[in-house]
């Protein structure tokens, strides 16, 4: 059975996170801009699960890191706009559709800026050479900041589901 489509609009809190994300996205975007220029020409690609760099390439490469940021940042913003397509942990019926979707809708938000924060320590760390950035509490954070709002989500949707 089709779940049910709803035109949502968004709430001050979801405004609120679209503007920090695009902030981010924007900032992946202006920061390579502004210091391609004065960037060496050789720069980390890869670093080991310590923090240090363990391949480098051409200064260029920072426009492949930027254009993976741009192509999460729209898939998950364009995700926000069908609800109704996503998967759900519990039946979505026309009682609790509503409050899944918002739910649904949260959760991508918070983890585009999470993922967005991810990738902005990265192009900071490169274009900076700023490996001591991804040094030590960098690896262990990737898994928390990508899981909270998950199991978040996942959690309240169960709520929401009984």
């Amino acid at each position: 059975m089709a779940q049910p489509e709803l035109k949502l609009s968004r709430t001050p809190a979801d405004r609120m996170l679209d503007r920090i994300n695009t902030l981010m996205m924007l900032a992946m975007v202006l920061i390579p801009t502004i210091n391609y220029g004065s960037m060496p020409e050789t720069i980390a690609i890869h670093y080991d699960i310590t923090g240090n760099a363990d391949r480098y390439g051409d200064k260029i490469m920072i426009w492949l890191l930027t254009g993976t940021s741009l192509f999460i940042y729209a898939l998950l913003r364009w995700l926000t706009t069908v609800p109704h397509l996503h998967n759900y942990p519990v039946e979505v019926t026309a009682d609790n559709a509503e409050k899944l979707y918002r739910t649904s809708n949260r959760l991508i938000r918070l983890l585009t800026g999470s993922i967005l924060v991810i990738f902005l320590i990265i192009h900071i760390s490169v274009i900076y050479t700023r490996a001591s950035l991804l040094s030590g509490w960098f690896t262990p954070m990737l898994p928390v900041l990508v899981l909270s709002p998950v199991i978040w989500g996942l959690l309240r949707m169960r709520k929401i589901g009984r």
